[in-house]
């Protein structure tokens, strides 16, 4: 035991969560302001500040492996988010959602792809979810 305060593992990805957040969900973050250790800060910094922002797959991979597990596990409240923040990010579109239904119902199964069919089609009826306008001049984001 020590008489000083314990490290703060989790500074560096809390540092870069917002900008996580936003790059993946395209909304201000939420639980940015939870304690440190709870599950939101934990979540945040771990999942936004690094897991989202690692090298080895693009920010639309990631996306696509994402809406695979949902669907496979039929978590629809989650998916809807991760739809909005593809389309609102302009990383993915109709035409690569659909690919993405067909492809998981072949291997998958129907059940499977049609909780995504639904969600994708809810998501691309909002007209809120369509592409931010871009400068060209912009770096692609974490």
């Amino acid at each position: 035991m020590t008489d000083h305060e314990p490290e703060d593992f989790y500074a560096a990805g809390r540092a870069r969560a917002a900008a996580g957040w936003q790059a993946v969900m395209q909304t201000p973050q939420e639980g940015g302001d939870a304690p440190p250790g709870s599950y939101p800060d934990l979540a945040n910094s771990i999942l936004m500040g690094d897991i989202w922002q690692r090298p080895g797959l693009t920010m639309r991979e990631r996306r696509l492996v994402v809406l695979t597990l949902l669907a496979a596990y039929g978590r629809t409240e989650p998916m809807e988010y991760h739809l909005r923040g593809g389309l609102r990010s302009g990383d993915l579109d109709a035409e690569s959602l659909e690919a993405l239904v067909v492809q998981i119902a072949f291997y998958g199964g129907w059940p499977m792809s049609s909780t995504l069919f639904g969600a994708v089609h809810q998501a691309l009826a909002d007209p809120s979810n369509a592409p931010a306008a871009t400068d060209a001049t912009a770096t692609d984001a974490p």
